[in-house]
């Protein structure tokens, strides 16, 4: 399953992933250009959604039985002071670069429990590691990501 698979890095993800054999839960938000495969399914979600993500990986399982990788990819930057960024921007990267990961997380985590095993991959930035003028918040959302994955890896170990 891989998030924000409509375009760019997800696209791509996506695409080796078919070449390679596997199956492939794509989740994309809006409009996209993804070709048809028989191996494909595409899946509107908006990872912002809680309730949306867990529903999202649910009819994923249904469809496929199980679910071994999730791929959070979904997510995007913004650029901007942050003395300067709105309250709504604010939120709204918050809850799809951070937020979403942890909701999809949260959602396979008990299926793969099940399953005994599976990966989870956070698609993150070397802004996590370091900030940059103008990507403060942007670097804020994935340091958290890369904080809680840190977290979440030692305790499902």
């Amino acid at each position: 399953m891989i998030t924000g698979a409509g375009r760019g890095v997800g696209r791509a993800l996506a695409g080796a992933a078919l070449d390679a054999g596997h199956a492939v839960v794509a989740t994309v938000r809006g409009d996209h250009a993804l070709p048809r495969h028989e191996r494909l399914t595409v899946m509107r979600l908006d990872v912002r959604d809680r309730a949306a993500a867990h529903e999202t990986v649910e009819r994923a399982v249904e469809h496929h039985g199980s679910i071994d990788v999730l791929v959070n990819n979904a997510g995007y930057g913004l650029i901007g002071a942050v003395e300067e960024v709105s309250e709504d921007d604010a939120r709204a990267l918050m809850d799809t670069n951070l937020l979403g990961p942890l909701w999809l997380s949260q959602a396979v985590i008990p299926i793969m429990r099940d399953q005994g095993g599976g990966h989870i991959v956070q698609i993150s930035t070397v802004g996590a590691v370091g900030t940059m003028p103008m990507l403060g918040l942007y670097n804020a959302t994935k340091w958290g990501l890369e904080a809680f994955s840190e977290a979440m890896a030692a305790e499902v170990a």
